[in-house]
């Protein structure tokens, strides 16, 4: 195997989140193969291992012939066995050349500053790309749940730089803006994008930086739209009655501005909250929407 046992557990994080039914990758439309294969594809879903590591093998080896199996390929790093993960992007290499760094970039580089490098190069793809839809589509709803410093921290952040959430230790923006960007740009009519930033923004998704991450893209997507805009409200005033989403929530009500001048009352009530920080959010929060004639 050409990666290290270290760095192949990468994908089967990915594999792992797969097996989740709240985090199932998305169908997309499977391409149309020609009989052979059609035929080395099949053996893909078997059970058998020998038999999957063989049809990845026999695909590998038709080079980019078997361009058209290369959504297959890309699905089968999803896979719970390490061995059928790494071989399939070491396939990859083969079948889909553009494809193999960008994914080995994502995929396996622990470094979050690599794993941007490598969506930005898939973002550039655009529609190329299309094979690695539901792969990157399932890592972006991970990243999304799922964060790398304290609530804590990170919401204190937020607060500080309402533009943008950089990471605590780096300048580069949250990774799952980059997915989101780079997805768009490979499936631009997907609806499945939006249907993940939904369900992450709501009360099914345990993770509360999850929520405030979706809560945020789905903002930037309905800019300008104040019907859309209207639909977080609900998520917005959940957000308000718990303490890890409080001031998050202050923030993006002041943020939406007109939108959310029904929380006034609230709003001019939590300028007398017990802490400090709530307050300044509230005061902030307030001054925005008042601001909005």
């Amino acid at each position: 195997m050409r990666y290290s046992g270290l760095l192949a557990v990468v994908l089967v994080l990915v594999s792992f989140a797969a097996a989740q039914d709240k985090l199932k990758a998305p169908k997309v439309e499977e391409p149309k193969l020609d009989k052979e294969l059609a035929e080395i594809v099949g053996k893909l879903k078997s059970k058998e291992l020998k038999v999957k590591l063989a049809a990845i093998e026999a695909l590998a080896a038709m080079g980019e012939k078997a361009e058209p199996a290369a959504q297959y390929l890309c699905n089968a790093m999803m896979d719970s066995n390490v061995k059928v993960a790494t071989a399939s992007l070491e396939a990859i290499e083969k079948v889909k050349p553009e494809l193999y760094k960008p994914l080995k970039m994502v995929c396996l580089d622990a470094t979050a500053q690599v794993q941007v490098d490598g969506l930005r190069q898939l973002q550039v793809l655009g529609e190329a790309a299309l094979p690695a839809f539901a792969l990157l589509h399932l890592r972006f709803k991970t990243c999304l749940e799922k964060d790398n410093i304290s609530d804590r921290d990170w919401l204190s952040l937020y607060v500080q730089d309402s533009r943008g959430i950089d990471l605590v230790q780096g300048s580069h923006k949250k990774i799952s803006e980059f997915y989101n960007t780079a997805l768009l740009a490979i499936n631009p009519e997907s609806t499945e994008l939006h249907a993940a930033l939904r369900w992450c923004a709501s009360s099914k998704n345990y993770s509360n930086r999850g929520k405030a991450n979706a809560i945020r893209e789905l903002a930037k997507q309905y800019d300008g739209d104040k019907d859309k805009l209207k639909t977080l409200l609900p998520l917005l005033k959940s957000g308000l009655a718990d303490s890890k989403m409080q001031i998050f929530s202050i923030t993006t009500l002041g943020q939406l501005q007109g939108v959310s001048r029904d929380f006034l009352p609230t709003l001019k009530k939590l300028k007398l909250a017990t802490a400090q920080d709530v307050r300044e959010a509230a005061e902030k929060a307030v001054e925005l929407i008042e601001q909005d004639k």
